[in-house]
């Protein structure tokens, strides 16, 4: 089974404006995922990190429906601890993550995730690093359903 982190960017991507043809294409991949998640085909891992990050969502409404789908999908959430922040400073050191970005990626190394989903430009530049040092595939929703899924 394929073990995944889904950036809250990609969760909260069903709800954007979808006349843009990226945000609608991207839209469709989360769908897609979605689907492989409810057929078990999809593990999804979530953090503590995650959960933080979705309460900045000022749309009370909004906020409550990613979090309702985040909840319903993940698996795992793995907790906010010094284990995570020490591999979030190696992430701004090796790989120049900053912030939040070094945390997200970090729960998804202690979660043993396959693929960090995100639609985060900057941090998909720095997915080589990522990859190579930390040993997890940092890829765009429709890129990771092209090549799983064809």
């Amino acid at each position: 089974m394929t073990k995944v982190y889904l950036d809250a960017c990609v969760w909260g991507r069903p709800f954007d404006d979808q006349s843009d043809k990226k945000i609608a294409e991207e839209t469709a991949a989360y769908f897609e995922i979605a689907w492989k998640i409810d057929s078990k085909e999809i593990e999804v891992v979530g953090s503590e990190v995650l959960f933080s990050e979705l309460e900045d969502i000022s749309d009370e409404n909004l906020r409550e429906k990613i979090k309702l789908l985040v909840t319903k999908a993940t698996s795992n959430v793995v907790r906010l601890d010094d284990e995570v922040k020490e591999i979030a400073i190696r992430l701004e050191e090796k790989c120049k993550c900053l912030g939040t970005d070094a945390l997200h990626i970090a729960t998804a190394v202690i979660g043993h995730v396959d693929f960090f989903i995100t639609t985060d430009y900057e941090l998909l530049k720095k997915k080589t690093c990522i990859k190579q040092k930390f040993n997890i595939d940092v890829i765009n929703p429709v890129n990771f359903v092209r090549n799983l899924y064809g």
